[in-house]
C-alpha cells in the first residue's frame, strides 16, 4: 500500500514496517491466524445507534462490543 507512510504519522499507536512493506503489530507477534488475521492494521468500524419513537416515548438502542 502506498500511504503507509502517512498512515504511520497519523496512527494512535505507533507501528512500524516490516521488509516487504507491510505493517508490524506494536507489541509482536500475537500467536493469533486464520480469517482476516493475515494483515496488521488500523480499522475503520462504527456501531449502529436507532432512535425510535417521538416526544416523550423516544427510545435509543445502541449496540456495543463484548
Amino acid at each position: 500500500m502506498s500511504d503507509w507512510s502517512q498512515r504511520q504519522a497519523t496512527a494512535l499507536v505507533p507501528f512500524q514496517l516490516d521488509a516487504r512493506g507491510w505493517p508490524l503489530h506494536p507489541h509482536g507477534r500475537t500467536g493469533r491466524t486464520g480469517r482476516n488475521l493475515g494483515k496488521w492494521g488500523e480499522n475503520a468500524a462504527a456501531d449502529p445507534i436507532v432512535v425510535a419513537g417521538s416526544s416523550q416515548e423516544r427510545r435509543v438502542l445502541s449496540a456495543s462490543r463484548g
